[in-house]
């Protein structure tokens, strides 16, 4: 070997020895390799996550997997040259393995929120998060002025009886529980604002409400698992049309157990 092709390696030695000490990945070894469980590790003590049947949740409710898959990408695009996709879909199915949780009871005490947790007892609200499977995207404010507007488009379109029934029936919805086994339905004429109803709650409740025609629930299989983990489900614009059976619906409105849930080429299963 020459002076010079000697003389070259070494130098080129040192350079990649300085990118080594200067590299502050622990999930990176010496020669530039992703270390999977390391980094999942790395992830979880930023990011804590749990896996429910495949899914993943965070302090926020159900994760964005997109969103998720961007900020692995983001870590590892640097040291993985060839197939980054197929390593970044790698680093998650480790990462469901790792965080795999067998069963989580509907927290029936508590109301998940922005800026922290309310409880039902005496502890009252309090800053802290934890995992969960939803969150409300409001913040809980004791100090919050009345809402004038809202309860003055209340009073030009229900009666003061119909009014406290909307107020018990959507704090029912703060509680993952079908206790109560209630069902809201709004009937009256074209342009009154009940519609407005039907976007406040999807404001107020965010990732956890789903919209979703009651026929779609009882004519196909699958449309209810759509509605796994979620709040609540709106009908915005109820179709009139005689339901074929209201056995779907009747489920789902009054199990207090898991349903079955099934999925298009999945197997079914026992869902929330």
């Amino acid at each position: 070997m020459s002076d010079w092709k000697k003389r070259n390696e070494d130098w080129r030695d040192e350079d990649e020895l300085e990118e080594e000490e200067e590299c502050e990945c622990p999930w990176v070894d010496s020669k530039g390799k992703v270390r999977e469980t390391a980094y999942c590790q790395y992830l979880l003590e930023k990011h804590p996550m749990m896996c429910l049947k495949q899914k993943l949740f965070d302090q926020n409710g159900e994760v964005d997997e997109d969103a998720l898959l961007y900020e692995v990408h983001s870590d590892l695009r640097d040291f993985v040259l060839d197939n980054l996709a197929k390593k970044e879909k790698q680093v998650l199915d480790a990462l469901r393995i790792e965080t795999y949780t067998p069963e989580w009871k509907p927290q029936l005490d508590r109301i998940h929120l922005q800026n922290g947790t309310y409880f039902l007892d005496e502890r009252g609200f309090v800053p802290e998060k934890e995992l969960c499977l939803n969150r409300l995207p409001v913040e809980y404010q004791p100090d919050a002025p009345a809402p004038t507007k809202w309860l003055e488009f209340l009073d030009g379109l229900l009666i003061p009886e119909d009014i406290l029934t909307l107020q018990e029936y959507l704090g029912y919805l703060l509680i993952p529980s079908t206790k109560a086994q209630k069902m809201l339905v709004m009937t009256g004429k074209g342009g009154e604002g009940k519609s407005r109803i039907g976007l406040l709650l999807k404001k107020l409740f965010g990732e956890t409400s789903h919209s979703e025609s009651i026929l779609r629930i009882e004519t196909n299989r699958f449309a209810s698992a759509n509605l796994e983990y979620k709040l609540v489900m709106v009908d915005d614009d109820l179709n009139m049309v005689a339901l074929p059976e209201t056995r779907n619906i009747k489920s789902i409105v009054t199990a207090e157990d898991r349903l079955c849930i099934e999925r298009k080429n999945k197997q079914a299963v026992q869902g929330l």
